[in-house]
C-alpha cells in the first residue's frame, strides 16, 4: 500500500512494469484478500476484535476506491498505446485493467482493437515477404535483353523542277516626283541601366525520413483534469540520424505539456542523411472522446 501510494503521487498510474500505482494496488487487493483471517478468528486463530476487522476492510475499500479511480485513465492509455504500435505495453496494461474490473466491455472493445492491430502487423509483415521474394525472383531470372535492329534505308525524295514562267508584260506606272531628302536628326541612345541580378532561392533540402518514434505518455495532471494543447518544438536532425538542440517555441497551455513534448523530440530516429538539417515539430496532445 505504501507503495502504491507512493507511486501514484510520482504519476506513475501504468508504467513502469512492477512499479506503477495500479500494478501494485492490484497486489495489495489481492494479498489481502488471500491471508485474511476466517471470521471471528485473526491470523494466529485467536479471537479477533471488530475494530481490527472494520479496519481491515475498509483499507480494501479505499484501495478498490483508488483502483476505480485509476480505471478511466487505463483505457486511454491502453488505446494510445495501440494507436503508437507499442503493442507489448498495451497488452501489459489491459492484463491489469482486466484483474480490476474482469468482463468490462470497454476492455473487450480494446481487446479486438489489440487483436486487429497485430493482425495487421502480420499482414504487413507477409506482404513484404511476398514483395522481397517477388524482387530475388527478379534479379535471378532477368528479362531477356532484346538485340539492337538494323535501320532499314529509305530513299531521299526527289526534288521537284519548277517549270519556267513566262513573265507578263508589265504596265508603265505613273512617276511620282520623289520628296526632297531630309536629314535625320541625330539620335542618342539612352543609357542602359543595369538591373541587380535576383540570387536563386536556396534550396532548403529534404527532411529525412522518420524511423521511429517513442510512444506518448500523456502528462497525468492533464489526463485528470482533461486538458488538451499543442505544442511546437524546434529542433536539429543529427547526420546520423539522432536529434539534438530541442527547444519548446511555442506551447499552449504554456508549461503542462513541454517537458513531454521534448522528450518526445529527444527519441525521434530518422534515417541517417551525412548531414545536418533544422526543423520543428508540432505535437497535439488530445484526449480521444
Amino acid at each position: 500500500m505504501a507503495r502504491a501510494n507512493a507511486a501514484l503521487a510520482e504519476d506513475k498510474l501504468f508504467e513502469p512494469a512492477g512499479d506503477n500505482a495500479l500494478e501494485l494496488y492490484l497486489a495489495a487487493i489481492e494479498q489481502a484478500e488471500a491471508t485474511a483471517a476466517p471470521a471471528g478468528e485473526d491470523s494466529k486463530g485467536k479471537p479477533a476484535r471488530l475494530s481490527d476487522a472494520m479496519a481491515s476492510a475498509d483499507q480494501v475499500t479505499q484501495t478498490r476506491m483508488a483502483v476505480t479511480d485509476i480505471l478511466p485513465y487505463g483505457l486511454v492509455w491502453v488505446e494510445r498505446a495501440i494507436t503508437n504500435d507499442n503493442r507489448p505495453e498495451a497488452a501489459r496494461v489491459l492484463a491489469l485493467l482486466e484483474r480490476a474490473q474482469p468482463g468490462a466491455t470497454s476492455l473487450q472493445r480494446l481487446r479486438d482493437q489489440l487483436a486487429e492491430a497485430e493482425l495487421e502487423t502480420e499482414r504487413g509483415l507477409a506482404r513484404a515477404a511476398a514483395a522481397e521474394a517477388a524482387a530475388e525472383a527478379a534479379a535471378a531470372n532477368p528479362p531477356p535483353t532484346p538485340e539492337p535492329v538494323a535501320p532499314t534505308p529509305t530513299a531521299a525524295p526527289a526534288v521537284a523542277t519548277p517549270a519556267p514562267t513566262t513573265p507578263a508584260p508589265s504596265r508603265p506606272a505613273a512617276t511620282t516626283p520623289a520628296p526632297a531628302a531630309t536629314t535625320p536628326a541625330a539620335t542618342t541612345p539612352a543609357a542602359a541601366t543595369p538591373r541587380p541580378a535576383t540570387p536563386a532561392a536556396a534550396d532548403p533540402g529534404v527532411r529525412p525520413k522518420l524511423v521511429s518514434q517513442p510512444s506518448m505518455r500523456y502528462p497525468t495532471q492533464a489526463l485528470r483534469r482533461g486538458t488538451e494543447g499543442v505544442v511546437v518544438v524546434s529542433f536539429t536532425i543529427q547526420p546520423d540520424g539522432t536529434t539534438a538542440n530541442a527547444r519548446v517555441t511555442s506551447a499552449n497551455p504554456r508549461g503542462i505539456f513541454d517537458r513531454e513534448a521534448l522528450r518526445l523530440v529527444e527519441g525521434l530516429r530518422f534515417q541517417p542523411s551525412g548531414r545536418p538539417f533544422q526543423t520543428q515539430q508540432q505535437i497535439d496532445f488530445k484526449l480521444d472522446q
